[in-house]
């Protein structure tokens, strides 16, 4: 009986984990941090966003007639009719885990780290994001 509010926790808390692991991973790579030790946190964070994709993943599709569109579009069109779902701040920070992956090198341990938190953030956003089911 638990889970349900543990994962409503976890779904709620995970842009400020996704910035705070972005951080760290920034951090590592400045100062050259011990490699296992990001990597286990790698290991961590993309358990946490494994968790938050099985047990969210897409429950929250409506039906496209209840957002006014009679045809299918894709998901474009759905944003830039203003109808889209994506949650507030999603463009953000899906671009700062993106330059975050590229500032770290790719296959450095801060890297890995990094990329565990866009997969978070990846996991956040199916959980969360409001399009109708086609």
């Amino acid at each position: 009986m638990r889970a349900k509010p543990t994962i409503d926790e976890l779904s709620r808390l995970a842009p400020a984990i996704v910035i705070v692991v972005l951080i760290a991973a920034i951090i590592g790579a400045w100062t050259n941090g011990l490699p296992l030790l990001f990597n286990a946190l790698a290991i961590g964070v993309g358990a946490l966003a494994l968790v938050l994709l099985l047990a969210r993943g897409m429950r929250h599709m409506r039906p496209k007639e209840s957002l006014g569109f009679t045809r299918n579009q894709s998901v474009l069109a759905y944003e830039f009719a203003g109808k889209g779902g994506m949650p507030r701040g999603a463009y953000f920070l899906g671009l700062a885990g993106l330059v975050t992956i590229v500032i770290c090198n790719f296959d450095t341990p801060y890297a890995k780290l990094a990329a565990a938190g866009f997969a978070l953030f990846v996991a956040w956003l199916r959980a969360n994001i409001r399009y109708p089911a086609d």
